[in-house]
């Protein structure tokens, strides 16, 4: 947050400090939502750009990290349409966490596997959270891919948002 309001008060020199202190957390966001894992420093570049583009729309007293952490999460979003429309569907079984989600993120405070989070969520929870996660899908078109509503496919999610934070986030 320091950073972000020393570039606000004019100190883009700051920008270099925000670099050092996040690069790592965003490259664990991008790996987290990209299919395309390679995509991963295209992403993290994409978001600093964003950012230093952006700075001045930071709220101060708001969370800086999150902040950036949402502009990398939308910037992966917007990686797999592309990568989605360039090669057509994607197979959730092709979408999988990193072989060793430790040492991917061995840097970062993301250190929960992805496989076990999966793993306790079924079907179609599974299905929901990856395309809403991984694709940046829209309510509307993943309920035409598991037979729901939009409504229900909405309530879901809050059901799995809860369940994932309650049973990893929170001790």
């Amino acid at each position: 947050n320091r950073c972000l309001i020393a570039m606000q008060n004019g100190d883009l020199h700051k920008f270099e400090d925000l670099y050092k202190l996040t690069y790592n957390h965003m490259k664990s966001v991008a790996l987290l939502y990209l299919t395309n894992k390679s995509l991963c420093e295209d992403v993290v570049e994409d978001t600093y750009v964003k950012v230093f583009k952006y700075y001045y729309s930071y709220q101060i007293g708001a969370d800086g990290y999150n902040w950036m952490c949402k502009a990398a999460e939308h910037i992966a979003f917007n990686y797999n349409k592309i990568e989605k429309e360039k090669n057509g569907n994607v197979n959730l079984d092709d979408i999988a966490p990193p072989a060793d989600p430790i040492n991917a993120y061995e840097n970062s405070d993301m250190r929960i596997s992805l496989d076990a989070i999966f793993e306790t969520l079924g079907e179609p929870n599974r299905t929901i959270a990856i395309h809403r996660y991984y694709l940046g899908e829209t309510m509307e078109q993943i309920g035409r891919i598991v037979g729901m509503g939009k409504v229900a496919v909405y309530k879901r999610l809050q059901k799995i948002n809860a369940i994932v934070k309650e049973k990893y986030f929170e001790s």
